[in-house]
């Protein structure tokens, strides 16, 4: 699961790289006032996109741990249960 938040994370801030290469880019065609605050707002929309990645892949992980969990005490009651069965005459 690190992996795969490693990975959304690597892809979002590739991302990000490559906005602020395309706002750079266009720097020699805008006010140099107006650069600070479109790098400000892509960073907090980037932070933000990866806050809600984040949350995202910790309900999934929630979830999962959830599912694994009820299985596994599924599995010890029915091995509790088949070797009581066996004990009884």
């Amino acid at each position: 699961m690190k992996n795969l938040t490693t990975k959304f994370t690597r892809v979002i801030i590739v991302s990000a790289l490559f906005a602020s290469s395309a706002l750079m880019a266009e720097e020699t065609q805008q006010p140099v006032t107006v650069q600070p605050v479109t790098v400000t707002q892509l960073q907090y929309e980037v932070a933000k996109e990866i806050t809600e990645v984040k949350a995202s892949l910790v309900q999934d992980l929630q979830h999962q741990l959830t599912n694994s969990i009820k299985q596994q005490v599924n599995s010890a009651v029915n091995n509790i249960a088949d070797s009581v069965k066996a004990l009884l005459p």
